[in-house]
């Protein structure tokens, strides 16, 4: 909503950045799915939409900010660890990668900021041990399921 309302407020003679409102429109896409009304206002999706939005700067960071989410997954079994990972790195590996404008560099700091902010409550359980993490079921557990 907000994003088409930029579209339709940028002037079409500027100095500045042609793609400013699709920056501008990207952080507040993050802002909305970080507490969505249709979730209650509870967590939301920002980390998904972030990873939308470096798709759409660059397929290798997509791809390689998606790879550090899945390591940090398999070796953690917690989502916030992965989502703070791979999101944190996203502005690393732009710099690494190189080739992004400043307007992109502030999206993706902006991300970083978002995601940490709302995963604070998941940083203090984690170091009380008290987050959660992912379980897998072992197999002689679903054959007893079975029978």
């Amino acid at each position: 909503c907000i994003g088409r309302w930029l579209f339709t407020q940028m002037p079409e003679s500027t100095t500045l950045s042609p793609y400013l409102a699709v920056y501008l429109a990207a952080i507040f896409a993050i802002i909305g799915h970080l507490k969505p009304l249709y979730f209650g206002f509870k967590g939301g999706k920002a980390v998904a939409v972030t990873a939308g939005i470096g798709l759409y700067m660059d397929w290798r960071l997509f791809l390689i900010c998606i790879g550090i989410y899945l390591l940090a997954f398999l070796i953690k079994k917690t989502a916030s660890i992965a989502s703070l990972s791979g999101v944190t790195f996203m502005p690393i590996t732009m710099l690494i990668l190189g080739g992004f404008s400043a307007s992109q560099y502030v999206v993706a700091i902006a991300a970083v900021a978002f995601v940490w902010i709302m995963h604070w409550p998941n940083l203090v359980r984690l170091a009380h041990h008290e987050e959660k993490a992912f379980a897998v079921k072992k197999a002689e557990n679903a054959a007893k399921t079975e029978k």
